[in-house]
């Protein structure tokens, strides 16, 4: 049996151990082979949606506070805008 050791309170399991748990065999009870409806396909496509424009929108205000920092006019930053929205 394959003991954890304590180490600052945290319990740490030996590689061994971690080898073990990974290559044993799932039961059949456990997986789902079974048929997925849409509706499980919505959560995650969503939630990358989601990412994506939050990605894309937070590294825009970034590029705007720096088009300020740099000393653009608000008319410049207007037309750096306009410039990416014809593009």
């Amino acid at each position: 049996m394959l003991r954890a050791i304590s180490l600052r309170g945290l319990r740490v399991y030996p590689a061994a151990y971690w080898y073990k748990l990974a290559t044993q065999a799932i039961p059949a009870s456990r997986t789902r082979r079974s048929a997925m409806s849409k509706s499980s396909f919505v959560a995650p496509v969503s939630a990358g949606l989601v990412t994506a424009f939050v990605g894309f929108a937070s590294s825009f205000a970034v590029i705007l506070k720096g088009l300020t920092a740099a000393g653009a006019s608000d008319a410049q930053v207007l037309d750096f805008i306009a410039s990416i929205w014809r593009a």
